[in-house]
């Protein structure tokens, strides 16, 4: 799997309270508000058409996030917001109604700070509004005002007014409040609280005491069973953040929490019976300094995004096994900053591999907002043959990978000529092609391009490769060096192999079978030239042929081998491509042995013999002569 990243959102720094989740066709929204977690800003809310995100109309110019949803029967977004007026807050709740923004009910009052410094109380998890699957009534999850002491209560929409769902669930002020039904129509709330003077069993059936005062963050989970909160457990203290989700297959509620019993790390349990939640996967899963994410696939498969100290956004998978089974990092996305963003999470309509929205820091491509999605690896082809004089690479946007790693792998089926290259991994920054000699060992770039394929603004990109921009080499091959280049340094590049499109297809030189000091030749180019020649291994030019000619004869003695290449010519007479080269062996004649037809000697003692030399040598290359006496 790679992880895809859909764009950019936002160039802001300063967004917070980012939401996500996704529409029946796939289609991802995001909302935040650009500004200060508890003093808010524009309120904007977007959607990815494929290509770019889209802003649906401002909803208000200065608000606070709390929840987004999906309306299951239209699958148009319900935005819960906050406004402020005066000294009183407000929590609203509008809907998209496939062409405007529509108030649903009537405003819920709240309480939240005032001035800067007070103690924060309002923190809304980001699942505070969901659907009954049964019903498609929908709940949301309101803090009431200073004078019913802040406690968290449900509001069920009634015609067009919210109306309280049973008595309050807090004993006072509370933070991180979730909700989610299950598949029956069951209804779980949790949420963290401060706590009275009082001595409850926790998650394993132990009695604890909750001293009073301050808050406290302890975890607690309910149950509406139709007239009234009943409650299914309670956690530690000191939890702070939490994240409640409901198996769509058991029907079993979940918990994921920062558990004080474990050094504060993060811990995950699901209920058993009564108040007893067993723990699923390691007790200790990793560090939990922020809000995380528990989600299930529709399928059943958990998973979790968390971000743990200065690491990035985390995302784990859950695996059933021996015991309690095992979580298991996913991956990672180094970039991501930890601001009070890094709990946007959820599956896509038949994914089972769990999406995220994060904001990128400035060594993150793109830096700003953008959503990951883990997808198959990407094939891409780079043809040689399908356009003759262009060759076409295109590089799936966000494919690239952590760093240090190969980029891509590559096959070539020479049927049909065509490269297949799969990108996967995680884009940390941005990707660099650069055309070199094949296997250059200075790393020079030649010709062109030198080009940066993810961009700041990363989208479905094209790189076309001219004939002209491919360079004629001494080897006649080329290869395609990409890199991640991420800030102050350039990662190992790996090779894409490939030959100039405006090429020889074919060359081949052999010997006349009738006369072997002939070289026949036949070729075949792919493009346009002015004429062609043939040189040897030292650059030598041995024969010229008019264009289009496509075959010739050249002489080269039988006794001498030479490796010969066909190059094409421009009208200027340049070299425009070359062929491979063709070795041709030498081929000399079978020669009999020389006959002694005679033997003297003179006067003076000199001795003389007369030899007859086998026909078939005028051809034969001069040697340096040598004699002596006998």
């Amino acid at each position: 799997m790679k992880t895809s990243l859909l764009g950019r959102f936002t160039s802001s720094p300063n967004i917070n309270r980012l939401r996500l989740a996704f529409q029946p066709d796939g289609s991802p929204i995001v909302a935040y508000h650009d500004g200060d977690t508890y003093a808010g800003g524009p309120l904007v809310v977007q959607r990815w058409d494929g290509a770019a995100w889209i802003n649906y109309p401002t909803i208000a110019a200065s608000a606070l996030v709390r929840a987004l949803a999906i309306h299951p029967n239209d699958g148009q977004p319900w935005m819960v917001y906050q406004i402020r007026s005066g000294n009183q807050f407000f929590i609203n709740v509008t809907r998209w109604d496939g062409a405007l923004w529509v108030a649903v009910g009537n405003g819920i009052e709240t309480q939240d700070r005032i001035n800067p410094g007070e103690t924060e109380f309002n923190m809304p998890g980001r699942r505070t509004l969901a659907f009954n699957p049964l019903t498609q009534q929908p709940v949301l999850l309101a803090d009431d005002t200073v004078a019913n002491d802040r406690r968290l209560r449900a509001y069920a929409l009634n015609g067009a007014e919210w109306t309280a769902l049973g008595a309050p669930l807090s004993i006072n002020h509370n933070r991180e409040s979730q909700l989610a039904f299950a598949a029956d129509g069951t209804l779980y709330v949790a949420y963290c609280e401060g706590y009275g003077n009082t001595t409850d069993l926790d998650f394993v059936g132990i009695a604890r005491s909750y001293a009073n005062g301050g808050i406290a963050d302890r975890v607690t989970i309910k149950q509406w069973n139709g007239a009234a909160w009943i409650t299914q457990g309670v956690g530690p203290p000191g939890a702070v953040y939490l994240a409640l989700a409901v198996d769509p297959i058991t029907g079993t509620p979940w918990i994921a929490y920062r558990n004080r019993d474990q050094s504060s790390m993060l811990t995950v349990r699901r209920w058993t019976s009564g108040t007893l939640w067993e723990y699923v996967g390691q007790a200790a899963i990793a560090s939990a300094e922020h809000p995380m994410a528990l989600e299930f696939s529709a399928s059943g498969r958990a998973a979790l995004m968390n971000m743990g100290g200065y690491s990035g956004a985390q995302i784990w998978t859950f695996t059933p096994g021996a015991g309690a089974g095992t979580w298991t990092q996913s991956y990672e996305i180094e970039t991501a900053i930890q601001n009070n963003n890094p709990d946007a999470a959820a599956f896509a309509p038949g994914d089972e591999e769990l999406s995220c929205a994060v904001l990128l820091n400035q060594y993150g491509n793109p830096a700003g907002g953008s959503v990951a999605r883990r997808v198959p690896p990407a094939t891409i082809e780079l043809s040689n043959s399908a356009i003759p004089t262009r060759a076409t690479l295109r590089a799936a946007s966000g494919a690239a990978l952590a760093p240090d790693e190969g980029l891509w792998w590559t096959t070539y089926n020479p049927e049909t000529q065509v490269w297949s290259i799969g990108l996967s991994g995680i884009l940390l920054a941005q990707l660099r092609l650069s055309l070199h000699e094949r296997a250059d060992p200075t790393d020079t770039p030649i010709g062109s391009p030198v080009v940066t394929v993810i961009d700041a603004t990363p989208g479905a990109e094209t790189l076309a490769l001219d004939a002209v921009d491919l360079p004629v080499t001494a080897s006649g091959l080329l290869e395609l060096r990409a890199r991640q280049s991420v800030h102050g340094r350039e990662g190992p590049y790996s090779v894409l192999h490939l030959h100039n499109q405006v090429s020889f297809t074919a060359f081949n030189a052999a010997r006349d079978s009738a006369e072997s000091s002939l070289i026949q030749l036949a070729w075949t180019f792919s493009g346009a030239a002015s004429g062609f020649t043939t040189i040897d291994e030292e650059d030598h030019p041995s024969g010229s042929f008019d264009a289009p000619a496509a075959a010739g004869a050249l002489y080269l003695s039988r006794w001498i081998g030479k490796t010969l290449r066909m190059v094409a010519l421009d009208e200027n007479g340049n070299a425009r491509a070359m062929s491979a080269p063709v070795t041709i062996a030498a081929q000399p004649p079978t020669i009999d042995a020389p006959t002694l037809t005679s033997a003297w000697h003179d006067a003076e003692g000199n001795v003389y013999v007369g030899i007859a030399l086998p026909d078939g040598l005028s051809d034969m290359p001069e040697t340096p002569v040598g004699g002596g006496e006998a």
